[in-house]
């Protein structure tokens, strides 16, 4: 993977840290609190899901943050 192939796949991380946040803890949805987590579980990011999937009790249907495509996330970082 190329740095910028690394580096969109990690905004993508932080748009969908971001957009499960906005829906079950807004006041967490920062842009710079995103970027920490997504920094701090790189390479683990099914993990912190996993652990926000139980934590914010989220239904089995709704688990897909973790593959989903906010929608406009590419302009977060224009």
């Amino acid at each position: 993977m190329n740095d910028s192939s690394e580096a969109a796949s990690f905004q993508l991380w932080v748009a969908r840290i971001a957009a499960f946040y906005q829906t079950y803890f807004p006041e967490k949805a920062v842009a710079k609190a995103c970027r920490d987590t997504a920094t701090k579980f790189k390479g683990r990011e099914m993990d912190l899901f996993n652990a926000l999937y139980h934590k914010y009790e989220v239904a089995p249907a709704d688990q897909t943050y973790h593959s989903a495509t906010p929608p406009g996330w590419e302009k977060l970082f224009a």
